[in-house]
C-alpha cells in the first residue's frame, strides 16, 4: 500500500488538477465564443433575421450568462456549468436546423450541414469536458435532426449523400461516447485513489511527506550503511516526539515478537543454522522461494541450496512437502 501511495498519489492529484483546469478553460472559451457569436447574430451581422432565430440567440445569451455567473459565485460546479452550456448549444443548433428546413424562404443545405458539423464539434467538446451523459444526448440530437432534415428536404440537396453523412454522424457519435466513458472511468479511479490516500494518511496519523519518507525507507536499495542511517534519520526528523515514541515502542514489540518466534523455532530445530532457521520460518509462513529471496536479499540458488540442507537435516525424502513437514513438527512441539 505504501508503494502504491508513493508512486500514484502525485500523479492522481496532478491528473485531477489538470482535469479541473481543462474544464475551467473550456467553460471560459465556450462562454466567450457563445456570447460573442449569439450577439453578432442578434445584431444582424450574420444568420437569418427571423423572429425564431433571434429568439433562440437571445435565449443563448441568457442561458450562457446566467450559467457562467452561477459558476463564478459558486452555486454550481464547473462540470455542471459546462453541461448546461453544451446542451443548450446543441438544442439551439438543432432548433435552427429544423426552422431552416421547414422554411422555404430561408432554406440552405450548406447551413444545415454546417450546423450538423457544429453538433459534432459540441459532441467532441462533451468528450473533452468528461460529460458522457451529454455525449449521448448530443449524439441523439445530431442523428435525429439530420434524419428529420433529410425527410423534410424538398430540394433534394441532402438526399444524395444522406447515407454517407448519417454513417459519419453515427460513427463519430459512437467513438466520442466510447472515449468519454473511458475517460470518466479513469477520472472515477483517480478520485477513489485520492480518497484511499487520504484515509490511509488519516489512519496512520502522518502527513504526506512523512508517509513518502516511509515509502522510501521501505524500498532502500543501497548497500551503504551510512546512507541507510541518513535516510532513517531524515524520516525521524519529520515526525514529532510523541509519534516517534509510539513508533519506537511498536518497533521494539515487533523485534521482540520476531526474536521469540526465532527462539521457539530454534528449540524445535536445533540442528539448523541461523540462516536456515530464517528460511524455515518464512517457509512455515507460506512464503514462496521468490518472496524469501526478496525478504532475505538472497539469490534463488542460495535459498534452494539451503532448503536442500534443511531437508537433509530433517531426513525428509524427496516426495515429502517441506512446508508441511516443518509445520507438522512446529505443531507437535506446541502440544
Amino acid at each position: 500500500m505504501i508503494q502504491i501511495v508513493e508512486k500514484e498519489t502525485a500523479s492522481n492529484v496532478d491528473a485531477l488538477d489538470v482535469l479541473n483546469k481543462q474544464q475551467r478553460l473550456m467553460l471560459y472559451i465556450i462562454t466567450m465564443f457563445g456570447i460573442v457569436g449569439a450577439t453578432g447574430g442578434i445584431l444582424g451581422f450574420y444568420g437569418f433575421q427571423t423572429l425564431v432565430f433571434k429568439f433562440l440567440l437571445i435565449g443563448y445569451n441568457i442561458v450562457f450568462i446566467a450559467t457562467f455567473l452561477f459558476y463564478v459565485f459558486g452555486k454550481i460546479k464547473v462540470r455542471t456549468a459546462l453541461a448546461i452550456e453544451l446542451l443548450y448549444a446543441a438544442f439551439e443548433t438543432s432548433c435552427e436546423n429544423i426552422a431552416v428546413v421547414d422554411n422555404t424562404d430561408v432554406y440552405s443545405g450548406f447551413l444545415i450541414l454546417g450546423n450538423i458539423c457544429l453538433l459534432l464539434l459540441i459532441l467532441m467538446a462533451c468528450v473533452l469536458a468528461y460529460i458522457p451523459s451529454n455525449t449521448i444526448i448530443v449524439s441523439f440530437l445530431a442523428v435525429s435532426v439530420f434524419m428529420y432534415c433529410v425527410l423534410k428536404d424538398k430540394h433534394g440537396a441532402l438526399t444524395e449523400l444522406s447515407v454517407f453523412y448519417l454513417l459519419m454522424i453515427i460513427s463519430v457519435s459512437l467513438i466520442c461516447w466510447h472515449i468519454s466513458r473511458n475517460l470518466l472511468a479513469l477520472r472515477t479511479d483517480n478520485i477513489d485513489m485520492r480518497e484511499r490516500e487520504v484515509q490511509l494518511i488519516s489512519t496512520l496519523g502522518l502527513n504526506y511527506n512523512q508517509l513518502l519518507k516511509i515509502a522510501q525507507l521501505s524500498n532502500l536499495q543501497t548497500r551503504d550503511e551510512d546512507d541507510d542511517k541518513t535516510s532513517i534519520n531524515s524520516f525521524l526528523d519529520t515526525i514529532n516526539a510523541e509519534t516517534r515514541q509510539r513508533m519506537m515502542a511498536a518497533l521494539k514489540d515487533y523485534l521482540l515478537s520476531k526474536q521469540n518466534d526465532m527462539n521457539n523455532l530454534k528449540k524445535v530445530f536445533p540442528m539448523l543454522t541461523p540462516s536456515e532457521l530464517e528460511i524455515a520460518k518464512l517457509i512455515v509462513e507460506g512464503k514462496t522461494t521468490g518472496e524469501i529471496c526478496r525478504a532475505l536479499d538472497k539469490t534463488k540458488s542460495n535459498v534452494g541450496s539451503q532448503r536442500a540442507h534443511i531437508r537433509i537435516k530433517l531426513g525428509l525424502p524427496p516426495e515429502y512437502n517441506l512446508k508441511e513437514a516443518l509445520m507438522e513438527k512446529v505443531q507437535h512441539a506446541k502440544l
